[in-house]
């Protein structure tokens, strides 16, 4: 990766919302320099600094890991000896029991620790989607999923009801059957199509997404999050969101979150919208708060040390022909 890759290399499909919507710089952290640059905002850009050794990335890792210093989970003593062929793995000196400090956490079996950090860097200043990232990185591409896989699974949260202002957002295009058993067909105001060409639905509050992967599953499961009283439709006129400068918040973010899906994701299956909808969410909200690169950094990777490991089948398709 570049030393200075950031998210300005990756505006031009987006540039007349960019300069248009004043709620999107603040969440793509850019303003208009010039007639077609940009600046930074937020602070400096994350991908700047980044760790490059197993030492290193355990050095910024330890202070989010253990806040108030490591103690060994069997005897609460602090001193302990680190192995030297496995430099994650610490011995305590008291009973010489090992316990490597990822263990119990999002990072446990994630073998090369540089790499979380720079996929934490990619997820907070790039728009583009994950093979661009294996590309940049030099790893391969199922690789770099399971890596953002862990980062999405970390900011999951059950679903939440809504506050007003709701809107719903169809996130179409997205064509690719990446399912290894295909699942059946599903029926839409167009007709019977394949479930992975069905739209996805995002209903969106102020600043929180809850998706769902076709409309069905969002008319069965959409009033139970909605407020009373709101057509569970998302297809109805008055919860569909049109572009314009003169839209609600809620609208706006609606719009924010199909283009940069659209950009970005443009050729994942619709039943993996959700877990991009969400993390797209996560990040207005830090946004929309104030936080800085750093610290949104630091909380992301905060949010991934105080989730359970996720354990990630592996990744095939179905042999064709």
């Amino acid at each position: 990766m570049q030393p200075f890759d950031d998210i300005r290399d990756d505006l031009a499909p987006v540039r007349a919302q960019v300069r248009g919507q004043p709620l999107f710089r603040r969440w793509l952290q850019v303003e208009p320099l010039g007639l077609d640059g940009y600046r930074l905002t937020g602070g400096p850009t994350i991908a700047s600094d980044l760790p490059v050794t197993e030492e290193e990335a355990i050095e910024r890792l330890e202070p989010i890991l253990f806040p108030a210093g490591w103690s060994c989970v069997h005897c609460q003593n602090d001193t302990y000896r680190c192995r030297v062929d496995r430099p994650r793995v610490r011995i305590c000196r008291r009973c010489k029991r090992s316990r490597s400090i990822t263990s119990g956490t999002l990072l446990q079996r994630q073998r090369d620790l540089p790499r979380t950090f720079h996929a934490t860097a990619w997820l907070l200043e790039r728009v583009r989607s994950t093979a661009a990232f294996a590309r940049a990185y030099g790893c391969n591409r199922k690789t770099a999923f399971a890596t953002f896989r862990r980062l999405r699974q970390a900011v999951v949260r059950p679903p939440e009801p809504l506050q007003e202002p709701v809107v719903s957002a169809l996130i179409g295009c997205i064509t690719q059957q990446d399912q290894p058993i295909a699942a059946p067909p599903v029926s839409t105001r167009y007709g019977t199509v394949p479930a992975h060409r069905a739209p996805a639905v995002a209903w969106l509050g102020a600043t929180r997404v809850v998706c769902f992967p076709n409309v069905p599953a969002s008319l069965e499961g959409a009033p139970h999050i909605l407020p009373p009283g709101t057509d569970p439709d998302p297809s109805a006129p008055k919860n569909c969101a049109p572009f314009g400068p003169h839209l609600r918040r809620g609208h706006q973010l609606a719009c924010y979150l199909r283009s940069m899906v659209r950009v970005a994701h443009r050729h994942v299956s619709t039943r993996w919208v959700g877990r991009y909808l969400r993390l797209h969410g996560w990040m207005v909200r830090q946004r929309n708060e104030g936080a800085s690169r750093w610290q949104q950094r630091d909380r992301l990777l905060r949010c991934v040390t105080q989730r359970p490991p996720c354990f990630i089948r592996h990744l095939w398709r179905a042999p064709t022909g």
